[in-house]
């Protein structure tokens, strides 16, 4: 039996080389782990298991429409009540101009010593961490918060958002926390995030 952990995200999406370096090395059967099974995957057999270890619910976004100066200036009041927090943004360089700005560390692809900084952000050494889509998923932090900053760019797909949203209440002694979708304008893949982990409670 072979396993393939997060088969909808880079760098195996659409890369078919590596699909087909699995399908011929794989003996007996292939399971797939995701939480977000492309159209692809949703044709295979499934087992849907909505619940977390800790059965504490989903933590369900709030959506919030506002120009991106106003989410920036948004963004400094609610960081200030967040013992640790995620902030997502769609690009490296909107993250460097954030970061600076903010004064705030910036993690990115092209971040030196992400371990360190990953580390940091654990230990509560840091409090906030800017971030690209690249610590959407694989990682877990305790009583971490998100918040996504221009959550209608197009990078931000309805399955990147709930991995997202999925950072959040991880931890069984933390198992809920603030998560923030702020848009310009009303974003379909936001709204249709929102309702898949809503439907993931029900």
């Amino acid at each position: 039996m072979t396993y393939a952990d997060e088969p909808d995200a880079f760098p195996y999406k659409g890369n078919e080389v590596l699909q087909g370096i699995v399908r011929t090395s794989c003996k007996g059967h292939l399971v797939a782990l995701t939480a977000t099974p492309d159209e692809s995957l949703q044709s295979l057999s499934t087992l849907t298991l909505f619940k977390r270890p800790h059965h504490h619910p989903l933590v369900v976004p709030k959506i919030l429409l506002l120009p991106t100066f106003a989410q920036i200036i948004y963004l400094t009041y609610v960081i200030q009540g967040l013992e640790r927090v995620l902030i997502f943004v769609p690009t490296r360089k909107f993250a460097k101009k954030l970061g600076k700005f903010l004064k705030l560390p910036y993690f990115t692809s092209e971040t030196e010593h992400k371990d360190e900084m990953i580390h940091a952000l654990k230990s509560g050494e840091i409090r906030a961490l800017i971030t690209t889509t690249v610590l959407e998923r694989g990682v877990t932090f305790s009583n971490v918060s998100v918040i996504i900053l221009q959550a209608d760019h197009s990078v931000f797909d309805k399955a990147s958002m709930i991995q997202i949203a999925g950072r959040v209440g991880r931890d069984p002694k933390y198992p809920t926390g603030e998560c923030l979708f702020l848009c310009r304008k009303r974003s379909f893949s936001a709204e249709e995030a929102k309702k898949e982990i809503m439907r993931m409670n029900a």
